[in-house]
């Protein structure tokens, strides 16, 4: 297998565990605040907490990670690892935030390389290897409900999945300073791309800043909204959670598949309105198990495909450096400092439905969007 192969699939394993270790905070929140006598909305402020730290590791690392390639990224996997320990040990809410902080800063990093090192490695024929990078994360998102509750089966706590997670994090750090990184994407390609300038820059990031939004307010808050509204049973909140994982894998899994016979245009409009759509059957029905189930996983699998896809949509038209994909993600992190804090606060004071009102809001706004990025493309692509 040629090296720049290896290297790709070495990046889609790792971003298995980076999906349980990004995801670990929201299926967390019902044992936490069961432990330290909260309600599950007042652990908004660590989502936010967990996006501040986001946003400054997405800067300060975007350029580490530019300079040291592999060495450093393969420090941020154990720091991600070392972080989910200390939430997963956490006794105090003081720890939690500060444990939430650091998931962030390290966390949001361990996402940040996996898409500047893929763009690296695969040079032509991005858009299968980026949609299948994060169709593994995920699948590590997945699990992640699944994985907690069987510590806590086993356990009677979140320490157990904490130190597998630390475990396997070391494992594949090794592993990856065994490589060498890939060089770093010229500014001029030869068919002609050239780096975006900040208006555009800024066009493509308003669209994570709605995407992350709005997705994290699901895989963060649908474990809290079910267990609020008191719907299906005991394990209610895990199966909603895991229907929703298990369709976003799915959504993932698929636009592979339909990229090679839809245009990516076709792809995240299409997403945008299934994950509408289920946003609204949430909202109309969210006081029934069965509407919430199958507006769950109708989101899960609208959503699925629109981060990956836009990367390459985007990529198709100028080049991709860190700079660039770090002003992605730190777009994508001022949505979490902002929008899980607020459905947060709504739900301690109007109740669990705020969940799916702010979901259909931003369902609604990221689809707008989709359409002002595509006119900005487009102009970009036809005047060079």
């Amino acid at each position: 297998m040629p090296l720049q192969r290896r290297l790709a699939v070495s990046y889609l394993v790792m971003f298995v565990l980076c999906g349980v270790t990004v995801s670990f905070l929201g299926p967390a929140i019902p044992y936490l605040a069961e432990l330290l006598g909260k309600e599950n909305g007042d652990f908004g402020v660590a989502f936010s907490l967990q996006s501040i730290g986001g946003f400054v590791g997405a800067l300060v690392f975007g350029a580490l990670l530019e300079r040291r390639g592999h060495r450093s990224y393969a420090a941020v996997v154990v720091l991600s690892g070392l972080c989910v320990v200390a939430l997963a040990w956490s006794t105090s809410f003081a720890t939690v935030l500060a444990a939430s902080v650091a998931l962030g800063a390290f966390g949001g990093s361990f996402d940040l390389g996996g898409n500047v090192f893929m763009v690296r490695a695969v040079r032509s024929g991005l858009g299968p290897w980026m949609n299948a990078l994060h169709l593994c994360f995920a699948i590590g998102a997945f699990l992640t409900p699944g994985v907690i509750y069987l510590s806590r089966e086993l356990s009677d706590s979140l320490k157990l999945a904490g130190v597998a997670l630390l475990v396997g994090c070391g494992v594949a750090a090794a592993v990856l300073i065994s490589y060498a990184s890939p060089e770093p994407v010229v500014d001029v390609l030869a068919d002609g791309r050239r780096p975006p300038g900040p208006r555009l820059i800024t066009v493509v990031s308003v669209f994570f800043l709605l995407y992350v939004g709005m997705e994290v307010t699901c895989a963060a808050w649908l474990p809290s909204f079910v267990d609020d509204e008191g719907i299906g049973g005991d394990a209610a909140d895990t199966i909603v959670a895991t229907v929703f994982f298990a369709t976003f894998a799915l959504g993932r899994l698929a636009s592979i598949w339909l990229l090679r016979r839809l245009t990516s245009w076709h792809l995240l409009i299409g997403g945008g309105t299934i994950a509408l759509i289920g946003a609204a059957i949430m909202l109309a029905g969210h006081s029934t198990y069965g509407a919430v189930l199958a507006g769950s996983a109708a989101f899960g699998f609208g959503v699925a495909p629109q981060y990956a896809t836009m990367i390459t949509t985007a990529e198709s038209v100028f080049t991709l450096s860190s700079r660039v994909t770090s002003s992605f993600s730190a777009f994508g992190s001022l949505a979490i400092i902002t929008i899980p804090w607020f459905v947060g606060r709504r739900m301690n004071s109007v109740g669990p439905v705020a969940m799916p009102q702010v979901l259909v809001i931003m369902a609604v706004l990221t689809l707008a969007w989709t359409f002002v990025v595509r006119r900005e493309l487009t102009r970009r692509t036809t005047n060079g």
